[in-house]
């Protein structure tokens, strides 16, 4: 059973390594995450919530009576790679990134499951301005029909254990009958979203699920002997050194900050009043495409990017914006502050060596 904890006089409920919030205001909604993530919910429930106007369009696609409503912006499912496939489902990022196709095509997404007596999937894809929703449907689908011939290299590659290898032997048919059985088109005439519709028979939802887990159990090596895992990286400056990817078009600082700190489980604060006093907006809007390096790497081309002034050297006198690591802040956690040089040298803050002008430290 879950164990119920206290933040700030609201309560909340961690099982293993997820927690989960529940509105005390009744609302038929809850959120769950990371310990870290849960809190950061608690901490902006007195805040305005807004969504991104992709997703504010594909939401008001969604229907309350399906099963499953699945929102999510396109360059965080690329992008934060830790946080949503950790462990047995590592092996979808590749997956997911490959299906979504280019991620300058899309925006936003928004994947609707429905099993009545019949399984109803629906994808909706909200497309960048200059790309043709139909095209990138069309896109998706031929994607689809490359699906069985991948995954048949992949398993070749595989030692398949006895016990998966009855139902993934069958998992290339699913995949071509998901292919046959799909529709696709744009939602509107001039409409900006692309739309590919599915319906099988209804017991298709549980082997797909079934052959699906198994497929990524058999990826992992869980079925087989296996080396033993690394172990997981606990200070922030392990955390820091460990690779990932960033990945968005056009973004602004708060939202890029949310998906690193999500990504590294690390808490990562943007220091307002700090940014303001030297003039400094976390609306500044700027791009980004890092894959495989270092947090470290990737925190510091953040702050590059958002700098009121183009700068490309983190030691240029011009970079306003900079980040420290603060350990064990005042007895808790790790923090990471998004700040200034000029407010993170009042405080006599450690500033990380790659910020480091001659003299500071």
């Amino acid at each position: 059973d879950p164990v119920v904890k206290q933040y700030v006089g609201a309560p909340y409920y961690q099982r293993v390594e997820t927690a989960f919030y529940l509105p005390q205001s009744g609302a038929h909604a809850f959120a769950c995450g990371a310990e870290h993530q849960i809190k950061k919910v608690i901490d902006t429930l007195e805040e305005t919530a807004w969504l991104a106007d992709s997703m504010e369009k594909l939401r008001l696609q969604t229907a309350a009576q399906r099963h499953l409503n699945i929102l999510f912006l396109s360059d965080f499912v690329r992008s934060t790679r830790e946080a949503l496939y950790p462990g047995q489902l590592g092996p979808l990022y590749e997956v997911v990134g490959w299906l979504l196709g280019p991620g300058e095509e899309t925006k936003a997404g928004l994947l609707s499951v429905h099993v009545g007596r019949q399984l109803f999937l629906e994808l909706r894809l909200f497309c960048a301005r200059e790309k043709e929703p139909r095209v990138v449907a069309e896109e998706v689908y031929e994607r689809l029909d490359e699906a069985p011939a991948k995954l048949s290299a992949h398993l070749f590659s595989l030692a398949i254990s006895p016990y998966s290898r009855p139902v993934l032997a069958t998992l290339n048919d699913m995949l071509r009958a998901l292919h046959q059985y799909t529709r696709f088109d744009r939602d509107q005439p001039q409409g900006q979203q692309a739309v590919l519709r599915c319906y099988l028979p209804a017991r298709a939802a549980r082997h797909l699920a079934v052959a699906t887990d198994l497929a990524l159990l058999e990826t992992r090596g869980t079925s087989a002997v296996s080396t033993p895992a690394a172990a997981k990286p606990q200070t922030v400056w392990e955390r820091l050194k460990q690779p990932t990817t960033l990945v968005f078009e056009r973004d602004n600082l708060i939202n890029a900050i949310q998906s690193l700190s999500d990504d590294m489980g690390v808490t990562i604060e943007i220091l307002g009043n700090d940014l303001e006093l030297d003039g400094i907006t976390k609306n500044q809007s700027f791009g980004i495409d890092i894959r495989d390096q270092p947090a470290e790497s990737i925190l510091t081309q953040i702050v590059l990017g958002a700098n009121p002034t183009k700068v490309s050297d983190p030691r240029d006198p011009a970079l306003k914006l900079i980040y420290v690591v603060k350990e064990k802040h005042q007895g808790g956690d790790d923090l990471i502050w998004i700040t200034t040089r000029a407010q993170a040298a009042r405080r006599g803050d450690t500033v990380p060596p790659q910020f480091q002008q001659e003299g500071e430290k």
